[in-house]
């Protein structure tokens, strides 16, 4: 089942303001394709350089044939008038902002509290995404459920980021991977290994082993 939940364009203008007064870098995701109306070297350069930060990327994994070439940042489109731009056949999935301080975090998410019908976490401490208030795993995982006619305690969840928070808060099985925010280690019911060692496998094995009648 495939479920949509798009930002109103009416306040992407209110958004793309916050992050530009604040000076952060950040990438419009849409269904034809990822834009800004800042400096595409400048975002991809930001970009790559918090992968390598957070994440150990090296600059050859965004190159032509590195496992994040086909990432966003290199496939950027410019944008020079953002109210044609938002005429456009696309609709907006999320906006993104990202290797921020913590005072930028702190500025930008106190700014946004002020825009309507929007929704804003961080994945991790050096981020923002900002997506239609309904557009939150748990709440839409709470829809396909009744349409699919379960319910919650049919349902296991897995996640490590507080992108995930919602699903956690709706869901009594939640499964926090070994690397996940300790937020989400705290709503789980259950701490599984780290995501890279075997943390998904682990949790399936004990939801077929202990949950499953």
């Amino acid at each position: 089942m495939i479920m949509n939940c798009y930002m109103d364009k009416g306040i992407v203008k209110d958004v793309i303001k916050v992050f530009e007064s604040n000076h952060a870098p950040y990438m419009i995701f849409t269904t034809n394709g990822f834009y800004t109306t800042q400096d595409i070297s400048w975002v991809k350069q930001e970009f790559i350089e918090r992968g390598i930060r957070r994440f150990h990327d090296t600059y050859e994994d965004f190159e032509e044939g590195g496992k994040f070439a086909n990432s966003p940042a290199n496939h950027l489109e410019f944008i020079t008038d953002v109210d044609e731009f938002l005429t456009r056949k696309l609709d907006v999935i999320k906006i993104e902002t990202f290797a921020l301080t913590s005072k930028q975090i702190e500025d930008i998410k106190t700014s946004l509290q002020h825009i309507p019908s929007i929704c804003y976490l961080s994945s991790f401490d050096d981020n923002i995404e900002v997506t239609d208030d309904y557009a939150q795993k748990g709440l839409i995982l709470e829809k396909v459920i009744e349409l699919k006619g379960l319910k919650k305690e049919e349902v296991a969840v897995l996640g490590d980021g507080m992108n995930d928070l919602s699903m956690f808060q709706c869901f009594p099985y939640g499964f926090a991977m070994g690397n996940a925010e300790q937020t989400i280690k705290d709503l789980a019911y259950q701490v599984v290994c780290d995501h890279k060692e075997d943390g998904v496998a682990q949790a399936i094995d004990i939801i077929l082993r202990d949950l499953v009648d």
